[in-house]
């Protein structure tokens, strides 16, 4: 299932601590690709999600909606998603940390023809991305 993010209240101006929160989720992605490898940024996620469990009320469809929304109308002043699949979905995963928000990062792969994915879901919904494309990729990380 794909998150219907134009289903919510008419969407609301960002405000400086959303931008704040972007460009710091931006540039911890950005540390994250260029100074660690694969398996140290699996383990810097899969802590995030550790605390968040610990810390953590689950949060609702709704509210989940709210803070995506936000993420993606403000996403192209600091990021293109478009071929840096994987820096979107770690600042995604990493924006939604600041509001106590920890969802899975998913990896996948499929072969004819090669290729590899990253995306972020809640569950079955899929934050980041169509359903309808991730489904043609086997997931080989969840974190």
């Amino acid at each position: 299932m794909t998150l219907q993010t134009d289903a919510i209240q008419p969407p609301q101006a960002p405000t400086w601590r959303d931008l704040l929160h972007l460009a710091t989720a931006a540039s911890v992605a950005t540390y994250w690709l260029k100074c660690r490898d694969l398996a140290e940024i699996a383990e810097s996620v899969r802590r995030l999600r550790q605390r968040g469990s610990i810390s953590g009320a689950a949060v609702g469809l709704d509210e989940l909606s709210a803070h995506v929304s936000s993420y993606l109308r403000m996403r192209p002043f600091l990021i293109t998603a478009h071929d840096q699949c994987l820096r979107d979905s770690l600042t995604l995963v990493s924006f939604l940390a600041k509001r106590s928000i920890y969802p899975a990062w998913v990896i996948g792969v499929k072969t004819h023809p090669f290729g590899a994915h990253s995306w972020v879901q809640s569950g079955p919904v899929v934050l980041n991305d169509s359903h309808d494309h991730v489904r043609a990729y086997r997931p080989i990380l969840v974190v």
